[in-house]
């Protein structure tokens, strides 16, 4: 009886701290700590609804979802988040965008590239019945971000 499971989702402030510490980490105080609060909170409520949203279609994964797996942030999905949310709020989104994901130059140039990129996504998004993080898909889709 998976659904008698003992594993509780923790808390978002649990997670809200990881993703703070993940990020602040990154930042090696090269970043204000005002953006890296504002970010780690975005993203934390990004984060943390993907995490509610498997807990509650995958009840056999309820361990895996748990608690916060710091890797899952390095991903495409919020890898673009990151590069958005930088892009609104600041002038200097380049060099932390960079600093925060570890790029170098080429690097950032194929990140930004590829977030004009929504060729490829459109074609592959009328197949996808999901729009939310979990289609993890490489590709930055717009329509990701409401679902």
């Amino acid at each position: 009886m998976f659904w008698l499971t003992k594993y509780k989702l923790e808390s978002k402030k649990v997670f809200q701290s990881k993703v703070e510490n993940y990020y602040l980490n990154l930042a090696d105080k090269k970043i204000p700590k005002e953006n890296v609060n504002e970010l780690s909170n975005y993203i934390t409520n990004l984060i943390y609804e993907y995490y509610k949203d498997c807990w509650k279609i995958y009840p056999k994964s309820r361990k895996r979802y748990s608690e916060l797996d710091i890797e899952d942030l390095d991903n495409p999905f919020y890898h673009h988040r990151v590069f958005d949310f930088l892009k609104s709020k600041n002038n200097y989104y380049k060099e932390f965008t960079r600093q925060l994901l570890g790029l170098n130059e080429s690097e950032f140039i194929d990140l930004r590239s590829g977030r004009m990129n929504l060729k490829i996504c459109k074609k592959l998004c009328p197949t996808q019945k999901n729009y939310s993080p979990s289609s993890f898909c490489s590709v930055p889709c717009e329509l990701k971000s409401t679902g």
